[in-house]
């Protein structure tokens, strides 16, 4: 009996041995597993997140760019509202320009008519006073000194 516990107990050893080599051969196989999968786990995570960053810097591009085209359309805008506004003042301005000139012109005429019938008045009255002097001279003052007179006069009225 002694030689069958004693081989049992052997087994029961090399069983155990066996036991732990299998559990520390699986051990480490499955150590290997679990860090490979950690690993690729980490590298998803990685890649993932390197393409968040892509994507997040381009979308950034994208933005920007939207935005200078809404600052490059709405200065396009505003420099052609003012043109737009430089022109209606120009066209403004030359209109009334053209309004003074025209009004200019209606007071010239206005003020050359005024003046050409003040000059028909007042030859008319120098004529009538020329014709009173004349007449007047004629009859207090002898021939000569008449023709005298009137050629003096004639030299002052016109």
């Amino acid at each position: 009996m002694k030689k069958t516990v004693t081989l049992a107990f052997q087994r029961w050893l090399e069983q155990k041995e066996k036991r732990i080599k299998i559990l520390s051969k699986g051990s480490q196989v499955v150590s290997r597993w679990v860090h490979r999968v950690t690993w690729q786990m980490f590298d998803t995570w990685h890649q993932y997140n390197i393409t968040q960053i892509r994507r997040y810097y381009s979308m950034t591009k994208v933005v920007v760019r939207l935005n200078l085209h809404c600052v490059a359309a709405a200065f396009h805008k505003w420099t052609a509202a003012v043109s737009g506004a430089h022109a209606a003042r120009a066209r403004v301005e030359t209109q009334s320009r053209v309004k003074l000139r025209v009004v200019q012109k209606f007071r010239k005429k206005t003020a050359a008519s005024a003046f050409s019938r003040w000059m028909e008045h007042a030859l008319l009255r120098a004529g009538l006073i020329k014709s009173l002097i004349k007449s007047l001279i004629k009859s207090l003052i002898s021939s000569r000194v008449q023709r005298f007179v009137l050629v003096a006069l004639s030299n002052c009225v016109q």
